[in-house]
């Protein structure tokens, strides 16, 4: 994976998603958003789970489905990019994978723009 940290784009949905259900963010790795929230802002974990839900694979015996739209109609084998967020924000705290069907940069944060956000392209 390559990361970097920069601006603009189009989600993916995922299925299931961090609330169990189809969504657009999945937590970056484990099943705690406490813990990854206390790894703080400058500590992110690296996204082995995200990299493979954008590559297609399972994780840790998990399928996910990615699509362009909510109805599922338009289902996508793989992603083109995916961004890494912190969020303290609410209910919402921790970091989680957000999964784009465009390459060239890194969506700002639609909770916090002044949190950090990583871009990683998926390795093969």
């Amino acid at each position: 994976m390559q990361g970097s940290n920069n601006d603009a784009f189009a989600d993916i949905y995922v299925n299931p998603s961090a609330s169990g259900t189809l969504g657009v963010y999945v937590l970056a790795a484990g099943d705690s958003a406490p813990d990854l929230f206390a790894l703080g802002p400058t500590n992110p974990p690296v996204p082995t789970r995200c990299c493979a839900i954008c590559n297609g694979e399972d994780h840790e015996g998990v399928a996910h489905t990615l699509s362009l739209d909510l109805a599922q109609t338009n289902t996508l084998s793989s992603c083109a990019s995916f961004s890494l967020h912190f969020w303290n924000f609410g209910t919402l705290q921790g970091w989680y994978c957000k999964f784009h069907d465009l390459t060239t940069s890194t969506p700002p944060d639609p909770i916090d723009p002044n949190e950090p956000v990583y871009h990683y392209l998926p390795m093969p």
